[in-house]
């Protein structure tokens, strides 16, 4: 149970306990009612695991992520250092009959950086691992024409 939905079920049980007291059965089953909403959409909301990532440009990545529509899925942390770039996603899952039905498919989500990306890690911020980088022909092909520029220009200042 995490810390969020603890703290409203403490809360609600608090204020169902002075309603009573109080002889107020109409606001008890009010809060009672309140308190079961929130800590049953507090509770659907899961993390997401990314499979990894690729560079659209030096400001933008677009994650790659497993898993069937879900009702809900955001960027819920992003946190940029001068080594690492951290990102969280969540998501409430939609209902499914059993696995194989949605749940293998891809999708992805961009995010946008403040800073270029540049040699930095991607991090996962619901595991702590280093998201890999998926290779495109497009990010190989600029790699290596980047390598023979620099390997060029290493032969001319010689």
């Amino acid at each position: 149970m995490s810390l969020a939905v603890a703290l409203v079920v403490l809360a609600a049980m608090a204020a169902l306990v002075l309603a009573l007291m109080a002889g107020k059965r109409r606001v008890a089953v009010l809060i009672g009612l309140v308190g079961v909403a929130l800590v049953a959409v507090l509770g659907a909301v899961h993390p997401t695991s990314i499979v990894g990532y690729r560079e659209i440009d030096d400001y933008n990545l677009e994650l790659e992520v497993t898993g069937a529509a879900p009702v809900w899925r955001e960027v819920t942390q992003l946190t940029e250092t001068g080594s690492t770039i951290t990102v969280g996603l969540s998501e409430v899952p939609s209902f499914q009959l059993g696995a194989g039905f949605g749940d293998e498919r891809m999708t992805t989500i961009v995010v946008r950086l403040h800073d270029p990306l540049a040699d930095r890690q991607v991090i996962d911020a619901s595991t702590g691992a280093v998201i890999p980088m998926i290779r495109t022909a497009q990010s190989i092909d600029r790699a290596t024409s980047d390598a023979a520029d620099s390997g060029a220009s290493d032969i001319h200042q010689r």
